[in-house]
């Protein structure tokens, strides 16, 4: 509908945005997979990327992650068990690594507000774009087929306006 071309999903189910590892998908945070994997291998260098969307933070607020403060700027390795740090930290290597990149952050609703706020905050300090989730059908905090297209339209409706 955007006449847009998806290049890479790097998603991976249960994973948190911060370091609280969890036993039964070690290595899998969103930290651990932009540096480890992505940086890493050189994803950035080798490629061109015009939108980036950051969408997660539902397990950090499920299990009970630590959430952390703001302006904890340090991102030492206790500061990205947290999630505000270690999203603060994404955003700002993200912007980094791909400068010419549009990054837009997706915030989940039904979340704690404490992350939804840190994550809009950390956005207007960053000069990011974000969209807030509203009305978002769900099965058991999951978005079902209707709140799938309902997450689509928020999106498609937000980048295009």
């Amino acid at each position: 509908e955007t006449n847009s071309t998806l290049f890479l999903n790097e998603s991976f189910s249960g994973t948190t945005i911060c370091n609280t590892e969890r036993p039964n998908i070690p290595h899998t945070s969103f930290y651990y997979r932009l540096e480890e994997k992505l940086i890493a291998s050189g994803f950035f260098e080798n490629h061109h990327i015009d939108t980036i969307f950051l969408f997660g933070g539902t397990n950090d607020s499920w299990i009970d992650s630590p959430i952390g403060d703001i302006d904890n700027i340090n991102f030492d390795k206790e500061s990205l068990k947290q999630v505000l740090p270690a999203f603060h930290y994404i955003v700002k290597r993200l912007k980094s690594v791909s400068p010419s990149s549009n990054i837009v952050v997706v915030i989940n609703s039904e979340i704690k507000p404490s992350i939804q706020d840190g994550f809009a905050s950390i956005c207007e300090k960053l000069s990011v774009s974000y969209i807030q989730l509203q009305n978002i059908h769900k099965q058991n905090g999951h978005p079902n087929k209707q709140g799938m297209s309902e997450i689509k339209e928020q999106i498609i409706t937000a980048i295009l306006s």
